[in-house]
């Protein structure tokens, strides 16, 4: 990308996705779904209005794998 061309290449696009990939989440509760980043193994990251209210979490693995979540906390 350079400032006469403000648009990225869809390789450049395509690599920025591969890197993340492993560390995007899916959070869902009864309300709704929203996507999360994992801070560190056992920790994955959301925004606070997509579980405040939650009584139950299930986070999506990126590999596929489903498996119940605590909310630790909120900000």
């Amino acid at each position: 990308m350079t400032p006469s061309d403000p648009e990225p290449s869809s390789h450049a696009v395509a690599d920025a996705v591969e890197r993340v990939a492993a560390s995007v989440v899916g959070i869902a509760t009864r309300r709704q779904a929203a996507a999360g980043v994992v801070w560190r193994p056992g920790l994955a990251v959301t925004s606070a209005s997509a579980v405040w209210r939650a009584s139950r979490l299930q986070v999506v693995l990126p590999g596929g794998e489903a498996v119940e979540g605590t909310l630790r906390g909120l900000d």
